[in-house]
């Protein structure tokens, strides 16, 4: 096996150096058209791998006992994006289209001690519950140059809200008293600042794409990417990268979305059976119908209010570098950088600093076939990814999936996935 193995290294090595002076040609297109579509969904609690038995047991206090001290996680994003490349000898210029989505739900860990271990009588358990949605639309243009061994790309674009949500003041309360009753508090609330309309989300316009372009149109900011590679060596070159604000996004009008509910329930009355009780308690719930329905009436979208609220995509900045001392057969990467959520919020509890990392190999045939295996932290999710990448020089497929989490040492046992698909079509 160990011969075989180095045989195969030697192989590849010395194929890649008879090739050299052809390195780019069924990577390097000079007209392009991409096509990307990354999901990703993690979680700090469940691992897939729970489910991938035959019976399916879950340790309540298990479960309970590995949740950090902050509460459960949930992240969730969507970035499509298709664009076009001409590419020159020493020049390059593009332009595309595409959006980003992503999500973060958060509750504090009462609600899982609860559940595992139960509370005493007349003790409250409060369960409180944070969440984000972020929805943007862009469009950019991207113009790169080489002088000698320095390499820059500059990346201004435009681009627009769709949607941001933020909760306030949401808990979930829970109270068993002495008597046997059991007190359930909720209180979600919900402000969704976008130009839709609570009629909008009532009648479902938000489907229309002309109806969302016109939405998003007057909230359009402006920020700028930009990116610059120098070859320090024949065998290292390092990077930098970074994503600045410029001009917000700004919406003039916000949605409520609230849902409330405090109800009592005797657990009395839900153990017994007979025909009596049943009776009765249908007779109760009938009495009390009406106060639930004038409480009930008070939930959902409430009416849409004039404001002025400012919104940047996240602020990014990153360092790096590749070692390549085998050529293009074996590539070894990584960069360490830092992004910061809604800078320049309005209000300051939603400002969200955090710090990315990425560690990576890359073994490369003619640049016809690479696999790539690495670890990173990206947008406050930790991933171990690998890919495959096939290029004929017409066509490229880029595939990849990943074992997530918003917890590294839970990433390995993979609570949550990602994948992607990239295509190129050119030549």
């Amino acid at each position: 096996m160990k011969k075989l193995l180095t045989s195969f290294l030697i192989l590849g090595l010395s194929v890649n150096l008879m090739f050299a002076a052809g390195k780019g040609f069924f990577r390097n297109r000079w007209f392009e058209i991409k096509a990307d579509v990354p999901v990703d969904i993690s979680n700090n609690a469940i691992s897939v791998s729970d489910f991938l038995v035959k019976d399916v047991v879950i340790d309540l206090q298990d479960l309970c006992d590995n949740l950090p001290e902050k509460g459960f996680n949930f992240a969730a994003a969507v970035d499509p994006y298709v664009g076009l490349n001409l590419n020159l000898r020493k020049f390059n210029f593009g332009f595309g289209a595409g959006a980003e989505v992503y999500s973060n739900i958060g509750t504090s860990k009462d609600v899982f001690e609860f559940i595992a271990y139960g509370n005493k009588i007349g003790e409250s358990v409060s369960v409180d519950l944070d969440a984000y949605l972020d929805t943007f639309a862009y469009a950019e243009v991207h113009f790169g140059t080489k002088f000698g061994k320095l390499s820059t790309l500059i990346q201004p674009a435009v681009f627009g809200t769709v949607a941001h949500a933020v909760s306030q003041d949401s808990y979930v309360k829970f109270n068993n008293t002495a008597d046997g009753q059991f007190d359930i508090d909720v209180n979600a609330l919900f402000n969704i600042y976008s130009e839709f309309s609570s009629e909008d989300f009532k009648n479902k316009t938000y489907t229309d794409f002309n109806v969302i372009l016109n939405k998003i149109i007057p909230t359009i900011g402006f920020d700028i990417s930009g990116s610059a590679s120098y070859e320090v060596s024949d065998i290292l070159t390092v990077n930098t990268s970074a994503r600045i604000p410029l001009v917000p996004s700004r919406l003039s009008q916000a949605t409520p979305f609230k849902y409330s509910m405090n109800k009592q329930i005797s657990l009395d009355s839900l153990l017994k059976k007979d025909s009596e009780d049943e009776e009765s308690d249908t007779t109760d719930t009938q009495e009390s119908q009406p106060a639930e329905e004038e409480e009930e009436n008070d939930n959902g979208f409430g009416d849409t209010y004039s404001v002025d609220y400012i919104l940047h995509r996240p602020l990014k900045f990153s360092l790096g570098a590749e070692f390549h001392p085998f050529g293009n057969f074996m590539n070894y990467y990584g960069s360490l950088g830092f992004g910061l959520r809604h800078p320049f919020a309005q209000n300051t509890d939603e400002l969200d600093a955090y710090f990315d990392y990425l560690l990576g190999i890359r073994l490369s045939l003619m640049n016809i076939v690479q696999f790539s295996v690495s670890t990173e932290r990206t947008d406050e999710v930790y991933k171990h990814k690998a890919m495959l990448s096939l290029s004929v020089r017409l066509v490229q497929i880029d595939a990849g999936v990943a074992l997530e989490s918003t917890s590294l040492a839970n990433s390995f046992k993979g609570q949550g996935v990602g994948a992607f698909v990239t295509a190129y079509v050119g030549f």
